[in-house]
């Protein structure tokens, strides 16, 4: 076995090992037989077969035509949506993109509707409507430091444990600072941004020193996502950035590959 399959399996029972193996040996025989049992879900849009499906651990020894596949994947990836929507082109009724709410999630665009005369955010001095809320012109700038990261040439999660160490740092001495940087990495910012996305519990939140620094560097973003967890729920945040990836999967990255590599075989 792999490095990835010891490290991954050595705490499982035997029994659930050998429920795993079964399992994957009769997902590879429909494979095998052609069965691939493609779907997409009603819900997030995205696409399901059995080759995606199944473990990293077996996908690393698929053959198409004899040859190895390889894999794609987007780097910090939910981060990244939340900051292609972050902004007041993505619910602009007169933008004609196709990347917009109304093609997306037309549901989510209902709820904003029916929801504004009493969102929290709506107030005179706010006059900026991002993703169903308001935010001022002071705020709108904090948001777009967060929208205008530069995700092509920075590593997102690096970038952020940096910016917590040094400003939970800022006035420690050498051997507090080290402390930080064996706690707050990148290793551990990407563990969490899941937490800092989808958790609506605003204790949990809070008893996290990488959501309170991220807090602490993007103080509006937070509070948006706290914001909009009330005002709708973490499940339509959840579906909504997982609706706008599968749209730039398929409408764009797929179909921009298979127009300039036709013969190339790709499955999501």
């Amino acid at each position: 076995m792999s490095e990835y399959s010891i490290c991954k399996f050595e705490h499982y029972s035997y029994l659930s090992l050998f429920s795993f193996i079964g399992r994957s040996i009769k997902s590879l025989q429909k494979i095998e037989r052609g069965n691939i049992n493609i779907n997409v879900s009603d819900n997030n849009h995205r696409y399901y077969n059995g080759l995606t499906n199944l473990p990293k651990v077996l996908r690393q020894f698929l053959l198409i035509d004899g040859k190895e596949i390889g894999e794609v994947d987007m780097s910090a990836c939910q981060v990244f949506i939340l900051s292609s929507i972050l902004n007041l082109d993505f619910c602009n009724e007169e933008s004609t993109s196709r990347y917009h709410i109304k093609n997306i999630y037309p549901e989510l665009l209902t709820a904003f509707e029916n929801l504004d005369m009493v969102n929290f955010s709506r107030c005179s001095e706010n006059n900026n409507y991002i993703l169903g809320e308001y935010f001022n012109d002071t705020n709108k700038v904090e948001i777009e430091k967060f929208s205008n990261f530069d995700f092509v040439n920075m590593d997102f999660y690096t970038k952020l444990a940096e910016d917590i160490i040094e400003k939970k740092t800022k006035n420690l001495p050498a051997t507090e600072k080290k402390k930080y940087k064996n706690k707050i990495n990148r290793d551990a910012v990407k563990k969490n941004i899941m937490n800092i996305l989808f958790n609506y519990n605003y204790m949990h939140r809070e008893s996290s020193e990488i959501n309170v620094g991220f807090d602490d560097i993007y103080p509006q973003v937070n509070s948006f996502i706290t914001l909009f967890h009330r005002l709708y729920s973490a499940r339509d945040f959840a579906l909504l950035l997982q609706r706008c990836e599968a749209f730039i999967v398929v409408e764009n990255v797929t179909s921009n590959i298979l127009l300039n590599h036709p013969s190339i075989p790709i499955f999501t």
